[in-house]
């Protein structure tokens, strides 16, 4: 272990946090070298007390060392934090004034060399934090078979979420749903703790088998991919499939992206998470953190009960007009955006915009965006959407739904497919929303309340009520 002095991250921040005092009771569950910990012990003087825990016996006897002048006010421990009630019952502490964990390795022991934490420095594949621990990295990459690697990776790893989704989703919609023992899987054992999560998420129709045999989904997890699971454990695949059978009255389909009516039924629900910094934001294909993917299962799980049946009777039978090509080429553009966040000022739906437009931290719209991208013509300026946009657009000049709506002056039983929509929220006389309406009660829609790019219903209620007039950019 290297004996330089080591700095402990955030050691103002976390002693401002703490506001140790004399006479308190302090936990360091992760103590290492007790930089933080002598921090504690200067401001609480001259009584107060701290139990140091560390599983790391180099890291816990340079600690001794450093915190040497405080040894009649502190007790040392090779233990883990998980055993906090009992280092604290074993000092007769019933209560603690403070508690603070800096997971994860530290910078000591990768900068250990045989330590085997680091990538940079030739040494052994050790890793383990202290003796208590047997089995070295590099015996159990050796030792264990290629399905126990990836049972490990599956259960401890950061990129792959879908078997915590398959355990949560089953304790949360199915908690007395038996094993079915004719669902195998190639890559579990029936004696693997998660195999009765992985078992009943398939037997409900939430999870499925890959075409070798293996649980799917098997791929770290998108937007998408976790709105599919939980649509179908919110019984919603029905509606789902009709979102994705989109078409007209007259039988023209429109292609719509992998799991399109699980997205767009999941974006209605609010399951996906609205970050105060767009740049965070999500759009279907992206990779969710367990942040994100908490949320959703959050948000899942303790939705009202009117929600799943208000939404699903607006889609259900959803069957667009009959219209000619240049407005199904609308409807055709704007199905690809749904599920992209909402973004204010965003215009964009392709992953860098032109510089002239500033930065846009990430592909997505606000609800004047989206008409501009799905109806705008190039005007010879900077914004240039055709190609790859496959049709031209029309002159629309005006940026803000208020310029919009200083032309048109359709109701609402006029409109047709391609005309904008206008509504007043507030009731201020000011018009504040805009969306392009795409026949039978539905828009293409970006807000702020879903979150992002919906087929929104507006035959009733809020938009309904709000709806001030149209505006008509193509001719009949």
């Amino acid at each position: 272990m290297n004996d330089s002095p080591h700095q402990p991250v955030l050691y103002k921040e976390i002693i401002h946090a703490l506001q140790p005092h004399a006479g308190g009771h302090y936990v360091d569950g992760t103590l290492g070298a007790g930089g933080h910990a002598r921090g504690i012990m200067e401001v609480s003087a001259p009584d107060g007390r701290l139990l140091g825990l560390d599983v790391d016996p180099q890291a816990l006897s340079l600690a001794r060392k450093n915190l040497a002048p405080y040894e009649g006010r502190i007790h040392l421990a090779q233990a883990s934090y998980t055993s906090l009630s009992t280092q604290l019952a074993q000092l007769q502490w019933e209560a603690v004034d403070g508690i603070l964990l800096d997971l994860g390795a530290s910078s000591m022991q990768f900068d250990t060399a045989e330590r085997g934490f680091s990538f940079l420095q030739d040494a052994p594949l050790d890793m383990r934090f202290g003796p208590h621990v047997s089995q070295t990295a590099a015996e159990l990459v050796n030792e264990s078979s290629e399905r126990e690697l990836a049972d490990l990776i599956y259960q401890y790893g950061e990129e792959r979420e879908s078997r915590k989704i398959a355990r949560a989703i089953v304790k949360a919609f199915a908690p007395g749903t038996t094993v079915d023992p004719s669902i195998t899987f190639t890559d579990l054992d029936p004696t693997q703790a998660f195999y009765k999560w992985a078992n009943i998420a398939v037997q409900r129709g939430w999870m499925g088998r890959t075409s070798g045999g293996g649980f799917e989904p098997d791929r770290p997890v998108t937007m998408r991919s976790l709105h599919a699971v939980l649509v179908g454990a919110l019984e919603m695949k029905r509606i789902a499939r009709q979102l994705d059978r989109l078409h007209t009255a007259d039988g023209v389909a429109f292609p719509t992206p992998p799991k399109f009516g699980a997205v767009m039924l999941g974006m209605r629900l609010g399951l996906r998470y609205n970050n105060s910094n767009e740049a965070m934001d999500v759009g279907p294909r992206t990779l969710l953190n367990r942040a994100q993917v908490a949320y959703s299962l959050y948000k899942a799980t303790t939705l009202p009960s009117w929600v799943v049946p208000w939404v699903s009777d607006q889609y259900d039978g959803i069957v667009l007009p009959k219209m000619g090509p240049k407005r199904r080429a609308i409807v055709r553009w704007g199905v690809r955006y749904v599920g992209f966040p909402y973004v204010w000022g965003g215009e964009w739906g392709l992953e860098k915009p032109p510089s002239a437009l500033g930065r846009q931290p990430v592909p997505g719209f606000d609800c004047s965006g989206l008409v501009w991208w799905a109806m705008r013509a190039n005007d010879g300026g900077a914004w240039k959407v055709h190609p790859p946009r496959p049709y031209a657009g029309w002159r629309l000049p005006q940026r803000t739904s208020a310029d919009m709506s200083r032309y048109g002056t359709l109701t609402y039983k006029r409109l047709l497919p391609g005309d904008l929509m206008f509504y007043d929220g507030n009731g201020d006389g000011t018009v504040d929303h805009v969306d392009v309406y795409i026949g039978n009660g539905y828009a293409l829609d970006s807000s702020n309340t879903p979150g992002g790019v919906t087929i929104m219903w507006v035959g009733s209620e809020w938009y309904r009520e709000h709806f001030v007039h149209g505006r008509r950019l193509l001719s009949r």
